[in-house]
């Protein structure tokens, strides 16, 4: 078995000496919404969608660009508040501050590793810079 140009066609033999190319991409099928198509429960629907979409990045740039609104970037003071509150008195406070941390992601990982790393802040610091890694 091995993959064609593309990864869009895949080769199998068998023990027989017989050798069939099947092609991974299902037809299209005209006046489909491929954003609707990817979250249908049929799951060959949302293949078929998923084929629809890589055949055409430049658009479907564009679409996701227009249906998903951009993240939003934390501010140095949220991100200072929130570093601060992985020292708080409180459990829930720090608690929630780690949480917060955590959903942030690759967006909280500087400010959390200059914290961290710079001043030698509390364990709490670098449990969510090892979470957020």
């Amino acid at each position: 078995m091995g993959f064609g140009p593309g990864g869009k066609t895949v080769l199998s033999a068998g023990n027989d000496g017989a050798a069939y190319q099947w092609e991974l991409r299902p037809p299209v099928v005209a006046g489909r919404s491929a954003w609707n198509d990817l979250a249908d429960g049929d799951p060959a629907v949302a293949y078929r969608a998923g084929w629809v979409m890589t055949d055409e990045p430049k658009v479907t740039l564009d679409l996701v660009r227009a249906k998903l609104p951009p993240v939003g970037r934390p501010t140095p003071a949220e991100l200072a508040r929130l570093i601060a509150d992985l020292n708080a008195d409180r459990f829930a406070a720090r608690e929630s501050a780690v949480r917060t941390l955590i959903e942030l992601g690759p967006l909280a990982t500087p400010a959390c590793e200059v914290v961290t790393f710079d001043t030698g802040f509390t364990k709490f610091a670098g449990v969510a810079v090892s979470y957020l890694r």
